[in-house]
């Protein structure tokens, strides 16, 4: 992913850092990242992929979410661009507050081949938080 111009747009609700515009793809600084977790159910990925929340999903998780479960238009194609967004209203459902910038660009960030050592040489394909791209890491 380094060397690519990967970024996810900050939605114009958000409370913290929507100057920015964007949140760039950049490598993750510890192993605990996102923190919280990025919310992994259907609706949430809907979100992710198309980069679309129903008003009425907003800031929900779990069983508090509701039909149509953020899905995108019938044959409508998948922008990736929705990371960053579905991000905001977990971490703001889960923990009860919008996140600042420096909490939510967590979910833009991704591992380099050397911060996933684990020993004897393995290839690995991944999904990088928040690209939408696959990578294929020998480590």
């Amino acid at each position: 992913m380094i060397g690519k111009n990967l970024s996810n747009p900050i939605p114009a609700w958000a409370e913290h850092g929507v100057d920015r515009k964007v949140v760039p793809y950049t490598v993750a600084t510890d192993m605990d990242s996102p923190n919280p977790d990025s919310g992994e159910e259907y609706f949430h990925t809907n979100t992710q992929l198309y980069g679309m929340v129903d008003d009425h999903n907003r800031f929900k998780i779990g069983e508090a979410a509701a039909a149509p479960w953020n899905a995108p238009p019938q044959g409508a194609v998948p922008t990736m661009d929705g990371f960053v967004t579905d991000y905001i209203s977990t971490f703001t459902g889960e923990i009860g507050r919008q996140p600042t910038y420096h909490e939510y660009a967590h979910i833009m960030t991704g591992y380099t081949p050397g911060q996933l050592r684990v020993g004897a040489p393995s290839r690995i394909r991944t999904c990088v938080h928040g690209s939408g791209e696959f990578a294929d890491l020998i480590l």
